[in-house]
């Protein structure tokens, strides 16, 4: 899941992508339809709120690290 979450913002990033708040969107749109798929898809039990914490902590992340 982890490695799926970071191909998600990967083909979305373009050069400043972290001040962009379209790229933002559109990252969080992807990570929302990735994580709605796998609860419909009975694999792992997640709330809309435990969907919104990882979506919030993914982009956090990623952020910090193209900071670097």
């Amino acid at each position: 899941m982890s490695l799926d979450l970071e191909g998600i913002i990967a083909k979305r990033k373009i050069r400043d992508w972290m001040h962009n708040e379209d790229v933002i969107n559109k990252i969080q749109i992807d990570i929302d339809d990735y994580l709605y798929d796998i609860r419909n898809s009975g694999k792992v039990n997640l709330t809309t709120r435990d969907m919104d914490i990882i979506m919030e902590r993914c982009i956090s992340v990623a952020r910090r690290l193209a900071g670097n």
